[in-house]
């Protein structure tokens, strides 16, 4: 019994992680090869928040069915996304300075033009703005930006 025991436990957990494949690792991997990546997390197994930088030397953009084209509308809850990811970010930093998340997060909003992409996913299991997977493409550098939150 003790042995059924400990072979169902790392299968449960291997089921479990499965599980939290969130949608925006979708989108990024509908871009292909990347050149580079850096990632940072904080949090545990349910409240966590990550940021990723992804770098591609050669993208069509224009090929995932996950990314569309900035629009005012999209912009708009872009921005709206990103101010929510930032509160956290600075929420994190007053309780931990040195948090890793909060090192390494350097994202600027300035970046953003109408010829940049994003793919947003609100969960719909969730309040609106705590469970969610932002990605932004800045076409000029081609380097994705990956948000995520699940607080």
């Amino acid at each position: 019994m003790k042995k059924l025991v400990a072979m169902l436990i790392p299968i449960a957990l291997l089921l479990l992680c499965v599980g939290c494949v969130g949608q925006g690792n979708k989108a990024i991997n509908s871009l292909g090869k990347y050149s580079s990546k850096v990632f940072y997390t904080h949090g545990g197994l349910q409240d966590y928040t990550d940021y990723a930088k992804y770098t591609y030397d050669d993208v069509d953009i224009t090929k995932s069915r996950y990314f569309s084209k900035i629009t005012d509308e999209r912009e708009k809850s872009f921005i709206e996304h990103i101010e929510n990811y930032e509160q956290w970010v600075d929420t994190i930093a007053a309780n931990d300075s040195e948090d890793e998340l909060v090192l390494n997060y350097n994202f600027d909003i300035s970046l953003v033009s109408q010829d940049d992409y994003v793919y947003i996913y609100d969960d719909p299991d969730y309040v609106y703005l705590t469970n969610y997977d932002v990605c932004f493409f800045d076409a000029e550098t081609n380097t994705l930006y990956y948000f995520h939150s699940n607080i």
